[in-house]
Order: C-alpha cells, then structure tokens, then sequence
C-alpha cells in the first residue's frame, strides 16, 4: 500500500537511505541515524536530531555534523560520511571515525587519519570488508559551472579494514572519463555499488561502468 511512513520537520529530515542483509530499513538525516520497523516506527540509533557536532561516543551521546552517505554492511555495522570522514556505528551503537580528519579536505591515501577525503558519500561493500565509497567536493552543477572540474577530487576510495585508504578510480583534480586501466580520470560521480564476486559499478557523468576488482 502507498503511504508516508513517518514524517519529520524539516531540520531533521531523513536524506538517506540503506538496506541491511535482513532488508530492514535505515536512514538518516544530518545529524542522526534511525532504524525503521512496521513494530516500533523509527528509533533514533545515533547522534541527535536538533544538534550538531563531531564526538565519537556511544549511541545518543555522539554527534554528528553532516551525514551524506550511509550503508549497512553483511555484519550489520553501519557506515556513514560525516563531512570530510568515514565513520562506523558498530551493532552495540558505539560510534568511530575510520578514516580522515573532520573538517580537512585533501585527496590523500593513508591510513586512518593521515588519509584525507573531498566530499564522501555514496557507500558500499564488499564480501571481504573493505569499504568503498565516492569522494568528490560538488560545490555546483558541472553543467553550469565550468570551473567544476578545477581542483576537485571525482575519485573512488576503497578502505581496507584496517583502515588503508587507496584511490581505486579517478584522478584527484582531473575530470573526464577514460576507461580500461584504473585508476583513470573520471566525470563526475552520482553512485557506486558492489556486486559479488568482484564487481563495482560506477555511476558516472552519462554512463555506468563496470571495474573488475582483481585486476
């Protein structure tokens, strides 16, 4: 049947959406992160729906400043892109940062925090763990905007799970889709996703592509 399923006021509205194994449904507005059944309607997981901020704590007592990404991985953690970092919220609700530094953009590879992200957001897994999501700094439309390709990332991370951060597509602050070896120079990026055994899909200016991860 159709219908709204919850409603919120504008300050906390959900922006994001993603499915766990189960397909039970979570999303999550700038600030908080909620999980949603037909039993109990929508429990806030995470982080606070009226503030902002960075703190890793548990459940409720961590903030968040701008949630643009989100997913569930096989294990039932939960990924998110708070600003310029990937943070996780594991099944008892403790929230930590994986990888960047809040409020440091850069396109650096490195371990955890010497590792530095645009703008992540658009998260997905694989079997073996390792998180990859899109990082761009969308500051505009590149239709419009033709300074969009200058000093921008338009790259796809992978982070390990020891938290190695590796750019697997896309050259930082180039813009233009060139194909077969990767990395290679990409357009801008809407979308990624994984699919078992070693794919992932790359949403990509006008086109999809398709990158084989053992090569």
């Amino acid at each position: 049947a159709k219908g709204v399923l919850i409603s919120f006021d504008n300050s906390d509205a959900p922006i994001v959406l993603a499915l766990d194994a189960q397909d039970r449904l979570y999303f999550a507005s700038t600030t908080a992160v909620y999980k949603f059944s037909s039993e109990s309607g929508a429990v806030l997981i995470a982080g606070h729906a009226k503030l902002s901020g960075y703190i890793d704590a548990n459940s409720t007592t961590a903030r968040f400043g701008k949630i643009n990404g989100l997913h569930v991985s096989r294990d039932g953690s939960i990924y998110l892109t708070d600003k310029n970092v990937l943070r996780k919220i594991d099944v008892s609700g403790n929230v930590t940062t994986i990888a960047g530094r809040y409020g440091e953009a850069g396109s650096m590879d490195g371990t955890s925090a010497t590792a530095r992200f645009g703008l992540p957001r658009s998260i997905t897994s694989d079997t073996a763990g390792n998180i990859y999501l899109v990082d761009s700094e969308m500051n505009g439309d590149s239709r419009y905007d033709f300074n969009f390709n200058i000093g921008k990332n338009h790259i796809v991370r992978r982070i390990s799970p020891t938290g190695v951060v590796t750019t697997i597509a896309g050259v930082a602050g180039k813009f233009g889709i060139g194909l077969n070896t990767f990395p290679n120079t990409l357009g801008r990026i809407n979308d990624i996703q994984f699919v078992a055994p070693n794919t992932l899909y790359i949403s990509s200016e006008y086109s999809v592509l398709k990158m084989n991860l053992t090569n």
